[in-house]
């Protein structure tokens, strides 16, 4: 069965990622700080007929966030997708937004350590299976642009990115590989997907 890895879970679009999936026939793997937070979030997908395992860790904290990507992939066999879009929902110490005449390298930091930093983490942590799998990279943007970009090595035709996440949900025998990226002003978001059978 695929898997999908959610990092940065929550209530509202991680779950509503979680049941597209998971009501695909992926398996679910939710990621985010808070333990009993996720387990809410299982417990209901359990109710939907969708499994999911709960694995908790900070997009901030780039080894617990590892961690918990090896022990989804240990669990489930391997990550096929990977969607990023921590959003943290309640405040978390040293992560604020600023307007931009109030921006300092200090008050960014922690944005580039989240949205950045972490979305290179997640992406150093299943990529590299991946790409033996045959990885293709693809990145939409929600602004008027919307563009595909190959991984070296990687034959197939580009495609419109957007497709490619509604297409590897419905089709989970085919294990896609590509990497979603969603830029906002809050939040970077991204999705990286594998295809280990054909």
């Amino acid at each position: 069965m695929p898997t999908i890895a959610i990092v940065g879970a929550g209530p509202g679009m991680g779950l509503a990622i979680a049941r597209t999936f998971g009501g695909r026939g992926f398996d679910v793997a939710l990621v985010a700080r808070t333990k009993e937070k996720l387990q809410t979030l299982v417990d209901q997908l359990a109710h939907e007929g969708i499994k999911a395992t709960a694995f908790p860790a900070d997009v901030m904290d780039r080894d617990s966030l590892t961690d918990a990507l090896n022990a989804a992939k240990a669990h489930f066999g391997g990550i096929d997708v990977l969607e990023y879009s921590p959003a943290p929902h309640s405040p978390v110490p040293g992560l604020a937004l600023a307007v931009p005449s109030e921006v300092t390298v200090e008050n960014l930091q922690p944005q580039i350590d989240s949205n950045f930093y972490g979305a290179v983490t997640v992406a150093r942590a299943v990529l590299p299976a991946m790409r033996e799998a045959g990885a293709e990279l693809t990145t939409p943007f929600q602004a008027p642009a919307w563009h595909a970009e190959k991984l070296p090595g990687d034959s197939s035709a580009p495609h419109p990115a957007h497709d490619d996440i509604p297409r590897a949900a419905a089709k989970p025998e085919r294990r896609r590989t590509s990497a979603t990226s969603s830029l906002r002003p809050e939040t970077a978001a991204g999705t990286v997907g594998s295809p280990r059978s054909r």
